[in-house]
């Protein structure tokens, strides 16, 4: 196989089988939120047809070049088309990986830190290109099963709080206006700490969300909203992207009623499955896990020019 610069003219095919055999996240609709650092690249049989295909965001960090993944996405791909027996699709695969990691490896990027799709389960062309490979981990949910089975899979932790949330007179509602996730996001990463760009929040929120691919839901206490989660869905799977909460109303069971409520409406849309798009964050994988969903790797790439690679080894001695 081999890797082509995506051209305007392949655009649209080449979303439409991002959308059949990839997820939302690989469409050049979402990337197209993050600016002009987005390229797509195509995977194509050997002087032959589009297969599948991957994204980079180039970003600049203290003058360095960096490849990693775009905002609020789980990975860069890649989505691939297979067919055949088990033993062609593997082969595909190994040799899709094989061209995506020796394309990426000759870019340039001083340091290179990105998620792949949890479609890929063999890493080893990567690390046969010399780059480091660590395991990530989210939680899915199987929305086919009835919602009895669904609920005696949450733990006994969250069961209590989602009652008592209902019991303390908590409501919780779908939200057209996108604004009331998005201060409930600014002010959790502002307790936090943490910065975050408000264009692709807004860009997301604002741009991106549509009726068709995502919903909104917010618990309040009256008419104040004190926990609230943004999904976005594609034809089978809903992902829980990005939540917030305001910590001075806290409540333990808003959050976790949110989310169930969120969950069930996937489930009312006939989607099959609910991502968490898990989190390395001991309380956030704890708060996540109790929903009863299967625990589900990923896997995260890595690579660093030398002197900055012995950088790294005392600061991010996990993944270096």
């Amino acid at each position: 196989m081999e890797i082509r610069r995506l051209e305007e003219k392949d655009r649209q095919a080449y979303d439409a089988l991002a959308l059949s055999v990839g997820s939302v996240f690989d469409t050049t609709g979402w990337t197209r939120a993050f600016g002009s650092g987005i390229t797509h690249y195509a995977i194509c049989e050997r002087g032959g047809a589009m297969v599948g295909g991957f994204c980079t965001y180039r970003t600049s960090v203290l003058g360095m070049s960096v490849l990693r993944n775009p905002p609020f996405t789980p990975s860069i791909g890649p989505f691939l088309k297979t067919c055949g027996g088990a033993t062609s699709r593997l082969d595909a695969w190994k040799e899709a990986i094989g061209a995506m990691a020796a394309h990426v490896g000759e870019m340039g990027f001083s340091l290179i830190s990105f998620s792949l799709s949890r479609e890929v389960v063999d890493t080893q062309p990567y690390i046969w290109n010399k780059f480091k490979v660590t395991p990530g981990y989210t939680y899915v949910l199987d929305l086919q099963r009835a919602y009895e089975e669904l609920w005696a899979d949450v733990s006994k932790k969250h069961r209590h709080d989602i009652n008592k949330a209902a019991k303390d007179g908590l409501e919780v509602r779908q939200v057209p206006d996108p604004s009331i996730v998005r201060a409930l996001v600014l002010k959790t990463f502002g307790r936090q700490g943490k910065k975050i760009d408000s264009g692709p929040l807004d860009a997301v929120l604002s741009g991106f969300a549509t009726p068709e691919n995502s919903f909104s839901f917010a618990t309040f206490a009256g008419d104040t909203p004190i926990a609230g989660t943004f999904f976005l869905h594609d034809r089978t799977t809903c992902y829980a992207l990005l939540g917030g909460y305001d910590h001075e109303r806290r409540h333990h069971g808003a959050g976790a009623l949110t989310d169930w409520e969120g969950l069930r409406h996937a489930q009312r849309l006939g989607l099959k499955y609910f991502d968490f798009e898990g989190s390395m964050v001991p309380a956030i994988e704890r708060y996540f896990r109790g929903f009863g969903g299967r625990l589900t790797p990923y896997y995260r790439v890595h690579k660093a020019r030398l002197p900055i690679e012995v950088v790294l080894k005392f600061y991010k001695r996990e993944i270096f």
